[in-house]
């Protein structure tokens, strides 16, 4: 009996080795794959001019003197607050500053004046010609980016800004305070951030339904000019996608190399560090992403309905051995949906201005519009007897359009 289990044990023990030896075998059989897929990509995004690290895509020094984050700094200490909640509403817009009673625009009015230092500072930064804020792109994924969420209520309060001025009649000073808006959003242009460009993208689209607000019934054809004089040129957000996700496949490489997991990306808040046994499948899903990424990146040069078709059309479905491509691939979607609605809301709104001015000029609206629309590829949707104007690709609950100021009699 002792023989027999004595011969059982040994059999088991050397069965046990046997497995580990395969077990070390496999594991570093997949490193080597993992890694060598892992570079081998990271090496394409190189050829293609994407540093591999978020330092070496840190925005260039820019001169004291030329500089407009400090001001964009002071502007956000002055800033106050509205109350909470906003007897204003969430966010302004002609019919809802037409709903004011004469005490609520006394109080809006009131909040205005106590912000007015805060808007002068983002007037004086946007006439400077370039903006870095000063951050430490060495930290890689534990970048901070404290002026970030200081942006957004800067923009409402230049958007109010803006709306109260038209409604009072003084169209030169709202152009102003969109102006200031344009610049606010190009004060990240060079970040290579995803949720900085995001953000970008958000102050434009805020910056473009502003200035559609302003122009009204009234407006006159000088009125017009000014207006079209501010909109940003076609080429605006030229590189924003190769520089957004060129940031992410340089943090992507950053986390792949420390050995950080899916709980690192998602915002666990911990130190959790991917367990060793799954390092190959990290480097060899990372080699998998930085492919995408680079895919994705060079596609984005090609005009947005090609790119988006090339990149999307077929969709991506995560599966459980995506430590990487699960939580970040979403990231690649959503950076294309935005530029290409940012460069379709552009579109309809330039294209609105000049048929505005068309029927100032000549008394009545061109009966053709033939605008590509760069959503879709196709042209913009131009009806003038139902006086409307849009962009083909539509989000049904806020949809892209301009509602034509004289309707034909």
């Amino acid at each position: 009996m002792n023989d027999r289990l004595r011969c059982g044990l040994r059999r088991a023990a050397w069965g046990l080795l046997i497995f580990l030896i395969l077990m070390v075998v496999a594991w570093t059989a997949g490193n080597v794959a993992g890694t060598s897929r892992f570079q081998a990509a990271a090496e394409v995004l190189r050829r293609n001019g994407i540093p591999m690290t978020l330092d070496g895509m840190a925005p260039p020094a820019v001169a004291t003197a030329e500089n407009a984050a400090p001001f964009y700094l002071a502007a956000f200490g002055l800033l106050v607050d509205p109350p909470d909640p906003s007897p204003w509403g969430e966010e302004p817009d002609a019919p809802g500053m037409a709903e004011l009673s004469r005490e609520q625009l006394a109080g809006l009015d009131g909040w205005l004046k106590k912000n007015e230092e805060a808007i002068e500072m983002a007037a004086r930064a946007s006439r400077r010609p370039r903006c870095r804020f000063e951050r430490d792109y060495t930290r890689g994924y534990m970048l901070l980016l404290p002026e970030a969420p200081k942006i957004v209520p800067l923009t409402r309060t230049l958007e109010y800004h803006a709306h109260r001025q038209a409604q009072l009649g003084d169209q030169k000073a709202a152009r102003e305070s969109v102006r200031v808006l344009f610049a606010l959003a190009d004060s990240l242009r060079d970040e290579p951030v995803l949720v900085c460009q995001l953000i970008r993208m958000f102050v434009f689209n805020r910056g473009l339904e502003t200035l559609s607000a302003c122009v009204t019934s009234a407006s006159t054809a000088d009125d017009l000019e000014g207006w079209r004089t501010l909109m940003p040129t076609e080429s605006f957000l030229e590189g924003t996608i190769a520089r957004a996700l060129g940031g992410e496949a340089a943090l992507a490489t950053a986390l792949v190399s420390s050995g950080v997991g899916r709980e690192a990306l998602v915002g666990s808040g911990g130190s959790w560090r991917c367990n060793p046994v799954l390092q190959p499948l990290l480097r060899w899903d990372g080699g998998h992403y930085l492919e995408q990424m680079a895919r994705v990146i060079i596609s984005s040069r090609k005009p947005y309905p090609q790119a988006a078709a090339e990149t999307f059309g077929a969709g991506y479905r995560p599966h459980w051995s995506s430590l990487l491509c699960g939580p970040l691939m979403p990231a690649m979607g959503k950076v294309f949906e935005r530029v290409g609605g940012v460069q379709a809301h552009a579109a309809v709104v330039r294209a609105g201005l000049g048929v505005e001015l068309e029927r100032l000029r000549t008394g009545r609206y061109p009966a053709h519009l033939e605008v590509p629309d760069p959503y879709t590829g196709r042209l913009l949707l131009y009806d003038p007897t139902a006086g409307s104007l849009q962009s083909g690709g539509l989000d049904e609950n806020r949809p892209i359009q301009w509602n034509l100021r004289h309707r034909e009699k």
